[in-house]
Parts: structure tokens; sequence; C-alpha cells
């Protein structure tokens, strides 16, 4: 039998502090106790040094851990170590002058059992509970009630085994409780199983019928229109404004952005023919403003896109500086200045585009726009003072132009 004092550390303990608890032990001989994981495993010159101190105090110590490759290096230097806590009988540990470097101090004496018979232990109370609860349960089915004194010892001996006991009343109802006219009265399993089937071979007589006896009997009607949904992303960039003097003062400013667009569409109806008329259409779209100043919009303002949709603004928005609004749109069954706007055609990269009547300065900033290819629409805009002004939409790819200068009544659309 081994009498001992030990140090407990949790691991996370330095050199320094691990030799102050030492020197502070009024016993000669002491055993330190480590995790697994300590840090003090780690530094081999930790480990030399903490031998080095031990033998300068004249104190005799002993590692104890369960690290194995642990044990090796500190055995190679000359400190005795042991695997685990062997012992039958313990002296009580020492109490270190820092609590938190020892948070488990072992007061009492035991032996502890190793695994192997913990888990005896256990697989033997599991078997004797399974037969004491197999036993309570054949009693209860071969029993067509329970009466009380039978009640109270189930219920002792399922406490007995820390087991909760709920009573269950099993006795059979008289046969005059099943004759009166009970308005909760259950359906038996088999009436419920043959209703189940009547209703499956309903349920699939009804699918047979409009699936092979209705549509035989219609008409197909192909659609004359297709409804279309789109969401759409227009970014706000590059600001520029051109100003004509002969103009009235109110229509003086032609007003112009390049956008980039995403598209997503979604065909509610079937396709008559492969051209849209944008007749329908309806979604949202989402201004972006990513310039330094705030854009508005006009309530006329309409947008042109490849696809032949025109939109006009429901109403006057104003976009925030680097940042965007959301509007929903719905077509009427046609537009009021026709979905495709003007004469449609290509212009090839690099190719100047010439419009009469145009002013000189808006003409040079139109030929930058040619640096694509183009898809070209022309309105016309018949102002107060009789003067026409010549509007370019130019679509370029996946990009559009807004041109808004006037009112509604005086857009004029021709082909």
């Amino acid at each position: 039998m081994i009498s001992l004092r030990i140090l407990s550390f949790n691991g996370q303990e330095t050199l320094h502090e691990i030799t102050e608890e030492i020197q502070q032990s009024k016993a000669d001989s002491l055993s330190l106790l480590f995790p697994r994981k300590a840090k003090i495993f780690k530094q081999k010159t930790d480990l030399q040094k903490l031998r080095n101190f031990c033998d300068e105090i004249q104190k005799e110590i002993t590692i104890i851990t369960q690290n194995s490759k642990a044990r090796k290096e500190i055995e190679s230097i000359g400190i005795r170590t042991l695997p685990s806590l062997e012992y039958e009988d313990y002296t009580p540990f020492e109490q270190p002058l820092k609590k938190e470097s020892l948070p488990n101090i072992f007061t009492t004496q035991t032996t502890i059992p190793d695994n192997q018979e913990i888990e005896e232990v256990i697989s033997d109370t599991d078997i004797l509970i399974e037969n004491k609860i197999e036993k309570i349960l054949e009693t209860v089915e071969n029993k067509n009630r329970i009466e009380n004194s039978d009640a109270n010892d189930v219920k002792k001996t399922l406490e007995k085994l820390n087991i909760s006991y709920i009573p269950i009343d099993r006795r059979i109802p008289q046969q005059k409780n099943r004759t009166t006219n009970n308005p909760h009265k259950i359906i038996s399993k088999p009436v419920l199983h043959s209703l189940f089937i009547l209703a499956t071979v309903a349920f699939l007589l009804f699918g047979f019928i409009i699936q092979t006896v209705i549509p035989a009997a219609q008409v197909t009607i192909t659609p004359s229109k297709k409804e279309i949904e789109m969401h759409i992303n227009a970014n706000f960039s590059d600001k520029r404004t051109y100003t004509e003097p002969n103009l009235l003062e109110k229509h003086n400013e032609v007003f112009m952005q390049s956008l980039q667009t995403n598209f997503q569409f979604t065909d509610r109806f079937t396709h008559v023919s492969k051209e849209f008329n944008g007749e329908n259409a309806k979604g949202s779209i989402k201004l972006i403003n990513n310039t330094n100043e705030d854009i508005t919009l006009r309530k006329t303002t309409k947008l042109s896109f490849e696809d032949n949709l025109i939109i006009q603004l429901p109403e006057w928005i104003t976009i925030p500086k680097n940042g965007n609004i959301i509007i929903s749109f719905s077509m009427p069954p046609k537009d009021t200045y026709g979905s495709i706007v003007g004469n449609r055609g290509n212009k090839k990269k690099g190719e100047k585009l010439t419009i009469p009547g145009l002013p000189e300065e808006m003409q040079k900033n139109v030929n930058k726009q040619t640096s694509m290819d183009l898809h070209i629409k022309t309105i016309k805009n018949e102002l107060h003072n009789n003067k026409y002004e010549i509007m370019e939409f130019l679509d370029i790819l996946n990009k559009f132009i807004i041109i808004d200068n006037c009112s509604e009544e005086d857009y004029e659309v021709f082909e």
C-alpha cells in the first residue's frame, strides 16, 4: 500500500507556475497529475528544467499521465512516471496556492474499476430490468382486467425499477353499453378499410373521365396572345443632357441615359408567332442610380427594349443617388403609341449614323454610340412651334437609351 502527496494540474500551467507549486509544498515526495495534452509535455527542455529544479530543492517527483509518448520522454530524462492512479490508498491532495490550477481534489479512499468491470455491471443490470418488465407485461396481457391489488403490485414493481407508471383501465364494457345510441360511436377497422377502397376507386374513375372523356368532347382553342412577365434591372450611369436653344423653354432638354439591363421572361401562354408586340406584358423594373446625384424621370418617359417592348412610366420617378427604386408596370392590350416605335434596322460597328435635322452637338454624341452594333428605332416629336426634333432609341445589345423631353400629347409615332 502506497501513500502519496498528489498535486493536480489542468495542463495549461507554465513551468514557472508548476515549480512554484512544488516549492510551496511541504512534502519531500510529490506526484504530479497532468492531463494528456499538458503544455509542459510539448517542450522537452521544460521537463529537464523541472527535474533540475527538483534536484536543487531535494524533492522527489513522480509524473502521472495517460500520455504514453510523454511518459517515455519523461523517463528518458530520469523522472519516474505512472500511467494512472493505481493505488489502494490515497492521502489527501495538497491544497495548491492557486485554486484555478487545481480543479479536481481527491479526498476519499476508493478503488477505481476498469472499463470491463463497469460494462459487466451495466450488462447484468440491463438483463435484470428486461426480465422484470417482460414478466410484468405477460401478467397484464393474460388478464382481461387488472384488479386493484394487481395494479398496486405492478406499480410498486415499476417504481422499484425507477419506471414511471400510468394506470390504464382495460375493463371490457358491458353488453348494454354496446347497444346504446352513442353519438361518438367508433367505426370498426373493416368498415374504414372498405371506405378507403371505395374512395380510391372513385378518385381513379374521376381522373379517367378528366383525362379521356372530357378532352375528347372539347375543341382546342389556340390563344392569340401571350402574356410575358418581365423583371428588369436597369443601371443608370454617365448622365448627359443636350440643350437646343431654338425649342420652347419647357421642351429645351433631351434627357438621355445609357442603361444596363438584365431580363427574365416567363411565358404564360403558348406562342402563336415568334414576334412579340408587347401586349399584356407586366412585371417590375428596378432602376439603379450609380451616379452621385438624384435622377428624375417624368411621367411620360418611355423605356424601349430590343424585343420591341415599350414601357411608359406611370408617374414621376426620382431615383436617389447611389440608390435604386423598384416600380411595377402592366401594359394594356394595345400600346397607345404602338408597341413597335418607328423603323427598325441594324447598324454595323464603327459605322456613323446621320440623322437629318439633328443639332451638330447632338450628332457628335450619337456617333460615339456607334462603337457597337446598334438596333435603331426612330420617333418624331412635333412641338407647339411646328419645329421638329428627331430622337433616337439606340439599343446596344442589352443596353437601351431613355429619351424624353415633352408631354404625352406631343408624341407622334410614324412608320
